[in-house]
């Protein structure tokens, strides 16, 4: 956890502390507050995975500069997005549901801790699988891989590599 992903992360326990936040989590407005946080949790890290067609397209494009790819220029003109293997709105509702458990909210965070740069093609297989907010049925927290929805749309694992980040978090 970087000191962005820490100040982060004390937003977030802040708010779980809200009294009645579970109720108060149903409204849409309250709810996609908190998904921005825990979206922007790991948007914060210092590197992401990326996939050999998200690398390739943006090496092509000149985008990266010091060996770093600025966050800024996630763009559908450049081709690429970020993407969170679990979705943001199944980490909130985990992060919800054990908002009284400091060292549980603590490991949820770290164990979802990913981001995946991916080309608006590979984007595009998780909305046609059915897949693209929510994990597969059968998918429980800690017991399964946290990057099952992926396999199940046939972007693999073995194709991501390591790319550091800079710049302003964006979602």
């Amino acid at each position: 956890m970087n000191s962005k992903q820490e100040k982060i992360f004390e937003v977030i326990k802040a708010i779980l502390q809200i009294k009645n936040f579970p109720e108060m989590f149903k409204d849409h407005t309250i709810s996609y507050g908190v998904l921005n946080y825990v979206a922007k949790y790991s948007l914060a890290k210092d590197k992401y995975l990326i996939s050999k067609k998200a690398l390739d397209n943006i090496k092509k494009k000149n985008i990266i500069k010091n060996q770093s790819l600025l966050r800024g220029s996630k763009s559908m003109k450049n081709g690429f997005t970020y993407e969170h293997p679990i979705p943001s709105n199944v980490i909130s509702s985990e992060l919800v549901n054990n908002r009284n458990d400091l060292d549980m909210i603590t490991k949820i965070l770290k164990w979802s801790d990913y981001i995946v740069v991916l080309t608006t093609e590979e984007n595009l297989s998780l909305r046609n699988s059915g897949l693209e907010r929510k994990m597969p049925a059968d998918w429980t927290f800690f017991k399964n891989d946290p990057f099952e929805r992926y396999k199940k749309a046939g972007l693999f694992q073995e194709n991501f590599s390591e790319i550091n980040v800079y710049g302003q978090v964006v979602r």
